[in-house]
């Protein structure tokens, strides 16, 4: 090996090394795959802080303490159950995709837009999730649609959407990659 092959081989592992450092700081690295598709650690903490602030504000609403949600424990099942909301919204996704193939983005598009029509929907969706709108379309609205698309077909063809979601987690290929939980076959469950 030359010297000059051993400085490249060196550069090229410290550009790479710098790169890895860089997206695992910004979260753009898996937490999960569901049927090879990836749920990053970015769009898990979104989900979850969204998840969090709607929980916050539902306490606030109901007059209950919300100390509640600052325990370790309350803080897991949310991050568990959020990871689950992820998990689920891809098995939907593919389905739909599956079913209705390039028709779908044009279905979620209409849903969606009937969904924006309101005029202070921007404000609330700030209070409610900490969310602007675009945000809200991505994380929200675009995994509703794909869901009532799908619900909506299965009940055309008289099938039953529980049974063929149950189904399809226990045949779905999910691996977890966070330490903390784990696929027991139907959910992600706390280890």
């Amino acid at each position: 090996m030359t010297f000059k092959s051993s400085i490249f081989i060196f550069l090229a592992l410290m550009v790479s090394g710098f790169a890895v450092f860089i997206a695992a700081r910004n979260g753009v690295y898996p937490v999960a795959l569901v049927n090879s598709q990836i749920i990053s650690a970015r769009d898990l903490e979104k989900d979850y802080n969204a998840a969090l602030r709607y929980f916050h504000n539902a306490i606030l609403t109901y007059g209950s303490d919300p100390a509640i949600l600052e325990k370790e424990d309350s803080k897991k099942e949310i991050r568990r159950a959020t990871l689950n909301k992820l998990v689920t919204d891809i098995l939907i996704s593919q389905e739909a995709e599956k079913r209705l193939g390039r028709e779908l983005s044009d279905v979620t598009e209409k849903i969606i837009s009937q969904n924006l029509n309101s005029q202070n929907l921007e404000k609330a969706v700030s209070e409610i999730y900490g969310l602007g709108l675009e945000d809200f379309k991505k994380q929200i609205l675009v995994s509703q649609a794909h869901r009532e698309i799908l619900e909506g077909k299965m009940f055309a063809n008289k099938e039953n959407f529980d049974q063929w979601l149950a189904d399809a987690s226990g045949k779905a290929r999910v691996v977890i990659l966070l330490p903390d939980f784990s696929w027991d076959g139907k959910q992600v469950v706390v280890k």
